[in-house]
């Protein structure tokens, strides 16, 4: 795993959206940090999938946690999580081009 990969102390599992019990297995955190969790495409049914993350989301994060998603839009079908995670009660922005790092970043992303 990259975790090890780095040298760093954290602790990393899979998780099922949909499993409410797995998720009140973990507890509740002040950071959480998710990549590649937000797609779509026609053949898929988005809206419960975003739900189910958007629940997740709000059951695992603290009272004042910080969410940091890392995200690249594949279908305009994705932006409707961004419309559940609102309705939710989430607020969220985007990370300036500028602010960040350029090893991380394309313009063709």
């Amino acid at each position: 795993m990259n975790v090890e990969t780095n040298g760093v102390q954290a602790k990393v599992e899979k998780l099922d959206w949909k499993d409410k019990e797995a998720r009140d297995a973990l507890g509740r955190f002040q950071v959480i940090l998710a990549a590649a969790v937000v797609y779509g495409g026609a053949t898929v049914n988005a809206r419960w999938r975003h739900d189910g993350l958007v629940d997740c989301i709000l059951d695992l994060a603290d009272e004042d946690a910080t969410i940091l998603l890392a995200y690249e839009q594949f279908h305009e079908v994705d932006s409707e999580f961004f419309d559940v995670a609102a309705a939710a009660g989430l607020e969220f922005s985007q990370i300036p081009e500028n602010q960040q790092d350029p090893q991380w970043c394309s313009p063709d992303l």
